[in-house]
């Protein structure tokens, strides 16, 4: 099994591209001001199956980065479960989800570290099926169909931030858990809200250009596509992470 794994309270920066049996890679990742990153993401692959999280703490920086002090090892023990699961996709996801959710809603914590966290996870599978759960704006999934790009209505495609509310509460509302398909998938980018701007600012518009940037980019070339990407904000105020996966037999 390949792997690519990034510690944000050690790695600053990293850009690089990567070539596995079935899939390509080129990946941006890298700290405000150079230093300790709230960002992180985890990918495995097995079998031509990737199976992927790109998560992003609250606030940015070192503050950011202490969430993973605090959580890295409850985060990375849901994620080797997670693996190695046998249940369904969905109830994987789900388990996931609840078990993370519960620990950081009940931890106890210094004033200066926030509990909160979005997260995209999910499993792209060798026969082109694509599923995954968004918890809260800030990590976002963009798949790329045979058809071209993925999107849908931005109410179906992001669930509750993880740490917000209770195990209970969680359980009664709708926008808790959200699950999303896309089939016949060539390409997958996987970001964090860097390139985007503030989403408490206004998610609507968030989510507005995330889908006419899901067009653009669904048309472009692997290395035009992370360019593109790269080139929409030089001097990010937050941390970033930026992957961009796309299948060797991509047209």
């Amino acid at each position: 099994m390949a792997g690519q794994h990034l510690d944000p309270k050690t790695l600053s920066g990293s850009s690089a591209e990567l070539s596995w049996p079935k899939h390509r890679l080129h990946y941006t990742f890298y700290g405000h001001n150079k230093g300790p990153s709230g960002d992180s993401f985890v990918l495995e692959e097995s079998e031509g199956c990737i199976t992927f999280a790109i998560a992003d703490a609250a606030g940015h920086g070192e503050q950011a980065a202490l969430f993973w002090d605090k959580f890295g090892e409850v985060f990375e023990d849901c994620w080797n479960q997670f693996l190695v699961g046998f249940d369904s996709i969905d109830e994987r996801l789900r388990g996931f989800a609840d078990t993370l959710n519960e620990a950081l809603y009940t931890a106890e914590h210094p004033e200066l570290i926030s509990n909160h966290l979005c997260l995209a996870i999910g499993e792209w599978s060798d026969d082109g099926s694509l599923c995954w759960a968004n918890f809260g704006y800030g990590s976002h999934v963009l798949p790329r169909t045979k058809a071209g790009g993925w999107w849908a209505a931005p109410e179906m495609l992001f669930g509750l931030k993880l740490g917000w509310i209770s195990s209970s509460m969680r359980s009664k509302m709708p926008r808790a858990f959200v699950m999303n398909r896309a089939i016949d998938v060539d390409r997958v980018i996987l970001m964090t809200d860097a390139y985007l701007g503030d989403d408490y600012d206004d998610p609507n518009q968030t989510l507005l250009e995330l889908g006419q940037l899901n067009d653009k980019l669904a048309v472009l070339p692997f290395e035009q596509a992370h360019a593109k990407i790269v080139s929409l904000d030089e001097a990010p105020t937050d941390d970033v992470s930026l992957l961009v996966i796309e299948r060797h037999d991509a047209d």
